[in-house]
């Protein structure tokens, strides 16, 4: 039996975010208390910022959790998204799009006959 694919990687910033939502804190508070830039916090739950880390040294003292927790789900993070991440991107074709092709194709076999 094969490995497991994830379905989607969860960027350790949704649980930053969940975090900071459990214990009714703003971003604004939790950059105070790990000394962080404010920027950087929401650069962070909105997925766009890894935790190095330094990060996870800052987010575990600030939260009271290990920093190895948050170097732990970026690793995980990383791995999930690389196996998620397909090797070519997928096309799309919107219906009428392809409507249009497929009515051009036929009128191409009208003319040709």
């Amino acid at each position: 039996m094969g490995k497991l694919k994830p379905a989607r990687a969860v960027h350790p910033g949704r649980i930053v975010a969940r975090e900071l939502n459990a214990r009714g804190w703003t971003k604004n508070r939790l950059a105070k208390l790990s000394g962080l830039p404010l920027e950087s916090i929401a650069q962070i739950i909105d997925g766009e910022m890894d935790i190095t880390a330094d990060v996870a040294e800052a987010l575990g003292h600030a939260l009271g959790v290990p920093p190895a927790l948050w170097e732990n789900l970026e690793r995980n993070y990383l791995q999930d998204a690389a196996h998620i991440r397909p090797a070519t991107p997928p096309v799309t074709v919107s219906f009428t799009k392809a409507a249009k092709h497929v009515r051009q194709k036929t009128k191409r076999r009208t003319k040709a006959s």
